[in-house]
């Protein structure tokens, strides 16, 4: 049998050249124009949303049939799709998250409105944003104790969870974002999901336990992050490296909160990024001298806000260090502090731009300490309460500062009648003074009185004698109530276990105020 392929006839080998003769068939195909790319040129761009609204067509009116003909027939009612787009889009721009899931699948229009325009419009996303719509607040105050209550227990009905954020932020331009709230029905994995929100820049994942490979996501998927809350992030294992990763990939940050993380070691403080003025380590206490070392070398031309609460790893002589160093500081809060009194004194005077100074519960505040606060031209809010170790003339060394408009001598007994005189010389506008045992009932309605420049005093957990208990009926008097409405002052007292607080256009009720990191920023 022959071979495969023997027999057959095969054409003579020609010796082609390497490069064909360009003839003019070949270069009026080379020189026309191809059609696709002139199409691909032509193709419109994303639309915007404003856009989207005159994209999208409006069903045009349908009349119904009457059996009555001519001018006195009745005239069909418009319903919801007779709106024009515009308005229909404005309409649901109110409805809640789950209202626009439903409305998706009505019908084609509300579909393109909604994707198109109305998501579009969404840049935050938090737990007021995702309530807003399907809470009913009947008493109008949404500062109320009992508002906020009521939305704790309302969160219960809206959990929102890994899959539920990814089906939101894939729809949305969402740049403000706060899960915090929902730490119990999240994981670290809802940071996979970040890729569709690249233009994050405020992002809050407090008491969600984060990991190594988490953190490295969300630097690589949200680089232009400027407002960053980790409180209670790392309390299982520590997470350095992806700490150090995420640093260097989102340097824009300025505001990063990393408190209560008993896990942080500070080993990534070597990477922060050097923008950072308002930094909150408040309950780290496991970071150790030589990376507080690191941290205030980096920081020292940017940081404005520090808080360092139950950090007892530290003397006051390596304390001084750091402020003689952090130079730029204006609010510094070293609250809690329990470190055995060695006989150093704290100095303030390399602080010349410090606003606001609390050293509540602090042991290694001393009277000298407190005089070179006298070199702090700008400080303005002071608050030493619970200070055990103050001794002599208190008042008398705080005259030395004529900036002061709020102070804060609550658990003082040193305090007495010459607190009315040291109110009126300094023109303070806020004073708190509550567990002052050496200040009498008759006392606090006189200063109330005749301190016209005070706007707001707290009085609560009096530890007054029996005899002299202000009580509701003396805060209310008619004397107080006129000056209260001549020069506004807001006043809160407890009184037989209840929380009231006094102003002049405002019966009694309860007040809590909740700040956003960009609020503390600008305070």
């Amino acid at each position: 049998m022959a071979p495969r392929g023997h027999g057959r006839k095969t054409a003579p080998s020609v010796s082609r050249p390497s490069v064909l003769p360009q003839t003019a068939a070949v270069k009026l195909a080379i020189e026309a124009p191809n059609p696709w790319e002139d199409r691909l040129r032509k193709r419109p761009a994303k639309n915007t949303p404003e856009e989207m609204l005159t994209k999208v067509k409006v069903n045009p009116k349908r009349p119904r049939k009457s059996d009555r003909d001519g001018p006195s027939a009745s005239r069909t009612p418009l319903g919801l799709l007779d709106l024009p787009n515009e308005v229909l889009a404005r309409v649901l721009h109110y409805t809640s998250l789950d209202d626009l899931f439903n409305i998706e699948r009505v019908c084609r229009r509300f579909n393109l409105l909604t994707k198109g325009y109305v998501w579009r419009q969404i840049h935050t996303l938090d737990h007021e944003m995702v309530i807003r719509s399907t809470y009913n607040d009947n008493n109008n105050n949404s500062n109320s104790m009992s508002c906020v209550a009521s939305l704790d227990a309302f969160a219960v009905k809206h959990h929102l969870t890994d899959r539920s954020v990814k089906m939101v932020l894939s729809r949305t331009n969402i740049t403000d974002l706060d899960l915090s709230r929902y730490f119990l029905t999240i994981t670290y994995k809802v940071v996979n999901c970040f890729s569709f929100a690249s233009n994050l820049n405020v992002l809050n994942l407090s008491r969600i336990r984060l990991t190594n490979t988490s953190l490295r996501t969300i630097g690589r998927y949200c680089p232009l992050i400027e407002y960053l809350t980790l409180e209670q992030c790392f309390c299982d294992a520590s997470v350095e490296k992806g700490l150090e990763v995420l640093f260097s990939k989102c340097r824009n940050i300025k505001y990063l909160n990393l408190a209560e993380n008993m896990k942080l070691t500070g080993d990534s403080f070597q990477s922060i990024p050097e923008g950072v003025s308002y930094l909150d380590l408040a309950g780290c206490y496991n970071v150790p001298v030589r990376n507080m070392d690191v941290l205030s070398d980096r920081l020292r031309d940017s940081l404005r806000t520090l808080i360092l609460e139950n950090y007892e790893n530290a003397s006051v002589n390596q304390m001084n260090r750091w402020l003689q160093v952090l130079t730029k500081l204006e609010h510094l809060e070293l609250s809690n502090w329990f470190v055995t009194f060695d006989g150093s004194h704290l100095n303030f005077s390399h602080l010349k731009d410090l606003k606001v100074l609390k050293m509540n519960y602090n042991f290694v505040l001393t009277s000298q300490g407190l005089q070179t606060l006298r070199f702090c031209p700008k400080l303005q809010v002071l608050d030493v309460s619970y200070c055990m170790k103050m001794e002599g003339d208190m008042l008398g060394i705080l005259r030395n500062i004529p900036t002061l408009e709020a102070c804060n001598f609550d658990g003082t007994s040193e305090l007495g009648d010459e607190i009315i005189e040291f109110v009126n010389e300094m023109k303070l506008k806020s004073l708190s003074i509550s567990d002052c045992s050496g200040l009498t009932g008759d006392t606090v309605l006189k200063m109330l009185m005749e301190c016209k420049s005070l706007h707001r005093v707290n009085i609560r957990k009096m530890t007054i004698s029996q005899s002299a208990v202000i009580t509701l009926d003396a805060l209310r008097c008619p004397e107080l109530r006129q000056r209260m409405e001549i020069s506004r002052c807001e006043i809160n007292v407890i009184i037989n276990g209840m929380n009231y607080c006094l102003c002049p256009v405002a019966d009694p009720c309860y007040f809590v105020t909740r700040r956003t990191p960009k609020q503390l920023m600008s305070q």
